[in-house]
């Protein structure tokens, strides 16, 4: 109650809405007597074109109690039609969507009456099938007709992505990630398609926002690259996590990297080893390429052209490849590193023998090694490194020696405590060569295996290595 004497605000109501056959008469049909309209109508709803006219005649004369009932309901900031007239708010999407929304909720609550053709009474909410009077339409057949509007509006700037798109809308629920997906480039789409199939509608359905967001940055390229490697197999990125999807847009920018890595991918199970996988070295071989092609008589290639590391570790490790990209990604980067500053620099012999011991480190000992381990055997001090055959006598020594063994792999290895200890040894082995009493060529595997020079480092592990005895 206000105070006496002031005025009065009544409390505002949405209009009864009444969807008559009259509702969607035009000018033609108005100047006819009212008795013979009834029969004149059937003549103004052959086509579906006259039906969508007198559709749209319909909704411009219930659009003031759509109105009315937003500014009920709705507080004034978030109010969409309460500023626009009935032209404006058909060209903008989410007028479009808010409007539905209304006449849902008045058609449920009873505020909106929709008479059929032909009949006397209403139809029950949730009759979406049977015609209606004022247009001849279905309530389905005419939220179709306005969705299509909306999400025409949507994709006013892509509308190769519309075409691909529009017929995936079958409710208002739809279009917020109709908009989330406008910017997509249309031949990311297709590949989609292509690539998905018949599950392609669960990116407009059951995925979260985020996975259509990740989805939305990937480049043409990207897509077709993914797609084209992995083949049927491609369904199966339905289940990556959209932060794998972001891993993918910004870590691979060449086709070269996805062809090199194949059917690998599905081996990648983190975001973090993707990227990993993408800090790999890459080479712009365009001129190259293009110099041999002049030779040749042919014309320069469009764009560029690379070779990756990708594709020279896949080839030197061979099956162990696969079991590599597996691992985490601190160990994933060390072998790019170790690849790139360590073998691709050197000359024949040297190159050839860093190679053998390259791949007999990844072949026996990478699946027991750790980012700290493997880190404490190339580099134990920031400005000392092993060499390639140094790392792999170490791991031959501890793998020998008793009270270590297959055992001390499988566990204290890959510990903290078994890197640290790992380190210590081979700083030790380190000063020993400074010193001189480590001589080149000195077999450091039998130094393990056999003396007690590094027991100070190995016997803690090897009591962190025994299992409690049986009860």
């Amino acid at each position: 109650m206000g105070k006496r004497g002031e005025r009065q605000t009544p409390m505002a109501t949405p209009t009864h809405i009444v969807i008559a056959e009259e509702t969607g008469d035009g000018a033609f049909l108005r100047l006819v007597p009212a008795q013979l309209r009834p029969r004149l109508r059937p003549l103004f709803m052959r086509s579906a074109k006259q039906k969508e006219k007198r559709l749209l005649r319909v909704a411009q004369a219930i659009y003031p109690g759509l109105k009315a009932m937003e500014a009920m309901a709705v507080a004034e900031p978030q109010r969409l039609l309460n500023s626009r007239d009935f032209t404006a708010s058909l060209n903008d999407h989410r007028c479009i969507e808010r409007a539905l929304t209304l006449f849902d909720v008045a058609w449920q609550t009873g505020l909106a009456e929709l008479r059929p053709i032909g009949k006397v009474g209403s139809l029950a909410f949730g009759n979406k099938r049977t015609p209606l009077g004022g247009c001849g339409l279905t309530v389905a057949e005419g939220q179709q007709f306005f969705l299509k509007i909306a999400v025409r509006e949507v994709y006013k700037d892509n509308p190769r992505a519309y075409e691909r798109l529009h017929h995936f809308v079958d409710d208002k629920a739809s279009l917020p990630r109709m908009r989330l997906l406008a910017a997509i480039d249309a031949l990311t789409l297709a590949e989609l398609q292509t690539g998905w199939g018949n599950r392609f509608s669960e990116l407009l359905t059951s995925k979260d926002d985020a996975f259509a967001m990740a989805v939305r940055r990937l480049r043409p390229f990207q897509a077709r690259s993914v797609r084209q490697i992995l083949g049927p197999k491609f369904v199966e990125t339905l289940s990556w996590t959209a932060e794998m999807w972001d891993a993918v847009v910004e870590s691979f920018q060449c086709v070269e990297q996805f062809r090199d890595m194949g059917e690998f991918f599905l081996d990648l199970k983190e975001p973090e080893a993707v990227r990993a996988i993408g800090r790999w070295e890459r080479h712009d071989i365009t001129e190259k390429v293009n110099a041999d092609r002049r030779k040749k008589g042919k014309k320069p290639v469009k764009g560029r052209r690379w070779e990756t590391d990708i594709n020279y570790i896949k080839r030197l490790l061979g099956g162990s490849f696969s079991t590599l990209v597996q691992q985490e990604p601190g160990l994933i980067d060390l072998f790019g590193e170790i690849y790139s500053s360590r073998i691709r620099p050197l000359e024949e012999p040297g190159r050839g023998q860093a190679i053998e011991q390259f791949q007999l480190l990844a072949r026996r000992y990478l699946e027991y090694l750790t980012t700290p381990m493997l880190e404490a055997l190339i580099r134990p001090e920031p400005d000392e490194t092993l060499s390639f055959a140094e790392v792999v006598c170490i791991l031959e020594g501890l793998w020998m020696k008793n009270g270590l063994g297959t055992a001390f792999f499988e566990t204290t290895f890959q510990t903290a405590e078994g890197a640290e200890g790992v380190r210590g040894l081979a700083c030790e082995y380190i000063d020993m060569k400074r010193r001189g009493s480590a001589k080149q060529g000195t077999d450091i595997a039998a130094l393990i295996r056999d003396s007690d020079l590094f027991d100070r480092w190995l016997v803690p592990l090897m009591k962190k290595n025994r299992k409690p005895a049986p009860a």
